[in-house]
């Protein structure tokens, strides 16, 4: 086992105002702005990006939640298999996302008649459900794969998570299946520039006497969310 694991317990609050405010608070006024404010276009994958951070946050409190160290190993268990399922649940909502927002620009610029058919609620069963799919399959796969060998226990003393061997190839599979998908992601980032700077250019050139400026916020919020991919990127790399 890997034993050479520090105690972080005396970081608990900082750790639990972290999650607390931004995932559990912060995260669920966006979430609900979003979806009742008649000033905001309602994006669905931006909403379930959210819950699923929400979700995310929430798994990752389960220990203090039911106690800290006095947490019954039933819900160690039950966390340790969960953590398992979280990111590659937060990574395949941010996949639906840019996904969305690609298929956004390449719908307006190409006919697909069999795109069109697809019945809406199975377009948002496709493009909502995979994140919770993941975590489901993620996190049953891990729990089995725990049943009567108690590799579930306390890490660092802020979360219960599976211990494994060091040269266990069961460790890689998480960090793997994540960076996977984080390069599709960035993969579909390219895309959507690409997209937008020649949708930007063939405005131009058909209303050249027009004054037009790119949106600062859009550049912003796509820049921001780039950003967040290359270091989720470079932090999966470094797991593995």
């Amino acid at each position: 086992m890997d034993d050479v694991i520090p105690d972080l317990h005396n970081l608990a609050p900082i750790y639990l105002f972290l999650l607390i405010a931004g995932g559990q608070v912060g995260l669920p006024i966006i979430a609900f702005t979003y979806v009742f404010s008649k000033r905001i276009s309602r994006c669905s994958t931006i909403i379930n990006y959210c819950v699923t951070w929400i979700i995310y946050s929430v798994v990752y409190s389960l220990y203090f939640y039911g106690g800290g160290r006095k947490a019954s190993q039933q819900l160690c268990v039950v966390q340790a298999s969960l953590i398992q399922g979280a990111p590659p649940m937060a990574v395949v909502a941010s996949l639906s996302v840019v996904i969305s927002t690609w298929s956004t620009f390449h719908w307006q610029d190409h006919d697909h008649p069999f795109i069109d058919r697809i019945p809406r609620p199975l377009w948002f069963f496709m493009i909502l459900a995979p994140p919770y799919i993941v975590l489901f399959m993620f996190s049953l796969a891990f729990g089995l794969f725990n049943i009567g060998k108690g590799l579930a226990r306390p890490t660092n003393g802020l979360y219960c998570s599976i211990w494994l061997e060091p040269d266990s190839m069961i460790k890689l599979l998480v960090p793997s299946f994540c960076a996977a998908i984080m390069i599709v992601i960035v993969f579909f980032e390219i895309a959507i520039t690409v997209q937008y700077y020649r949708r930007w250019n063939k405005i131009k050139r058909a209303f050249p006497l027009v004054d037009r400026k790119s949106s600062t916020t859009l550049v912003f919020r796509i820049g921001l969310f780039c950003l967040y991919s290359w270091a989720s990127l470079s932090a999966v790399v470094f797991f593995l």
